[in-house]
């Protein structure tokens, strides 16, 4: 396996803890400037932007499943998203809608 697809695996195991740098490198067995150069290199941006990604498809698969009590605000903070309006931002960006209309079009359907 490719040092990215070593953290890659790694960072969806591990989703819901914050990142470290130090311990992904030791995860590739590289250093932490090689985690950065290969995840340029293979297009994948960073480390970070991959695991905000990974963070936001748990988000939307546990708004389109929810209970009663599901918001947005509870599932944001469960995926370490501490500020709601970015999160909504980014939510937007990759999934075409935000988080609240996702968890409305559950509770509908």
């Amino acid at each position: 396996r490719s040092v990215v697809e070593r953290i890659e695996v790694f960072i969806e195991a591990t989703w819901g803890r914050p990142i470290d740098l130090e311990g992904l490198a030791t995860v590739a067995n590289v250093g932490v400037r090689t985690v950065f150069r290969e995840f340029a290199r293979a297009g994948r941006g960073s480390p970070a932007q991959f695991a905000k990604r990974v963070r936001l498809r748990r988000a939307a698969e546990l708004l389109r499943s929810p209970t009663d009590a599901t918001t947005v605000t509870a599932v944001a903070l469960r995926c370490g998203f501490q500020n709601i309006g970015r999160f909504a931002a980014d939510y937007l960006r990759l999934h075409g809608e935000l988080p609240s209309e996702t968890l409305k079009r559950a509770h509908s359907s």
